[in-house]
């Protein structure tokens, strides 16, 4: 399972750190351009990144994780968003977009040219990326059915004391604070096996900041990422 603990925690970091080592590469290619020919020293290094990226991405396959795949093609997209408002191309919206209809299409559309590469173990799992009811996962899709019940429920949760919460009205918009998801959805869900666990999270970004900080700190993460496309795209010319 990784250095990191668990196989998904090293895929998200994975998600986050090889956009940038692409990132580099770009870098690198660029200033190669832009210096004499036969710069052994800049060949080494762009030599060095591509490596390093292609080690990245061959650990992140092996991690079989969906979550940080799907955070990759976001990523992915970003950073080639950012790029082309900072040099004014727009043809490299192209590559991420064009990236993520192939992989999603070429992985979980069934009965077509990707069916044998859908069966090797370790492309198994990223083959289930728009399967939400498949395996284990009809789990989850249960899970989030219980966020909205639980931030919009009309009951207050109650207290070892006897008492209730007190803010219980202002839940929905703060949430219940950083971590208390598994004492909070204790009280109205746990998962139905041999040996019930609590959860401590709902395995949706979404869902888990609105438990947390509220709908006012979600609409504020969100917003800081939907500013960053808007003056991206904006710079571009192609938001008024």
């Amino acid at each position: 399972f990784s250095m990191a603990g668990q196989a998904i925690a090293l895929g998200g970091y994975l998600a986050m750190v090889l956009p940038l080592s692409l990132w580099r590469i770009l870098r690198q290619v660029q200033s190669l351009r832009q210096s004499s020919p036969g710069c052994a020293l800049r060949l080494s290094v762009l030599g060095f990144y591509v490596l390093v990226a292609i080690a990245q991405s061959v650990a992140f396959v092996f991690t079989e994780s969906r979550g940080p795949f799907v955070g990759l093609l976001a990523s992915l997209l970003l950073i080639c968003t950012l790029s082309a408002a900072r040099w004014n191309r727009r043809r490299l919206l192209i590559v991420p977009l064009a990236l993520a209809v192939l992989l999603l299409t070429f992985f979980n559309i069934p009965n077509r040219p990707g069916k044998r590469l859908r069966s090797l173990r370790s492309l198994q799992r990223f083959s289930q990326v728009l399967s939400p009811r498949e395996a284990h996962d009809s789990f989850r899709a249960d899970l989030w059915k219980e966020a909205p019940r639980l931030m919009l429920s009309p009951f207050p949760l109650p207290y070892p004391n006897g008492g209730s919460d007190g803010f219980h009205s202002l839940r929905p918009f703060v949430g219940y604070g950083p971590e208390t998801l598994a004492g909070v959805l204790a009280h109205q869900y746990t998962v139905l096996e041999a040996n019930p666990t609590l959860e401590n999270q709902f395995h949706n970004l979404t869902w888990d900041l609105w438990a947390s900080v509220g709908a006012l700190g979600a609409a504020a993460f969100l917003a800081l990422f939907s500013f960053a496309f808007f003056y991206a795209y904006r710079r571009l010319g192609m938001v008024l």
